[in-house]
C-alpha cells in the first residue's frame, strides 16, 4: 500500500519556528484559527511516521533524517517536498 503524503500549510514565522524547534530537538506544538494544530516531536526512530490524532491534530516525527533535512535545507516560501518522510509543506510568504 502507498503512503500518503502528509501535507501542512504553514506561514513564514511558523517555518522560521519549526526550524528551531528541529535544529535544538524541542517537541513543539503549532495552531492557529484554522486547520487542525501541529506538533514535532523529537524521535530516535527514522522509521516513525506521521500520525494524526483525532483530538490533538498532526504529530510529526523530527527523527535524526528529517532533523537534518529541515536544518539543512531550511523551509522557504513556497512548496517542499521532504524526502526523509511523508510530507511536504507550503509555507506562504508574510
Amino acid at each position: 500500500m502507498a503512503e500518503s503524503l502528509v501535507i501542512i500549510n504553514i506561514d513564514q514565522h511558523s517555518a522560521t519556528m519549526l526550524i528551531d524547534a528541529a535544529s535544538h530537538l524541542n517537541p513543539t506544538r503549532f495552531t492557529g484559527p484554522k486547520g487542525r494544530p501541529l506538533s514535532v516531536i523529537p524521535i530516535d526512530d527514522p522509521r516513525a511516521r506521521p500520525t494524526l490524532h483525532p483530538d490533538h491534530g498532526w504529530m510529526i516525527p523530527l527523527s535524526p533524517p528529517v532533523v537534518e533535512e529541515l536544518v539543512d535545507n531550511g523551509l522557504e516560501p513556497g512548496e517542499k517536498e521532504l524526502e526523509s518522510i511523508n510530507v511536504a509543506f507550503i509555507v506562504d510568504a508574510l
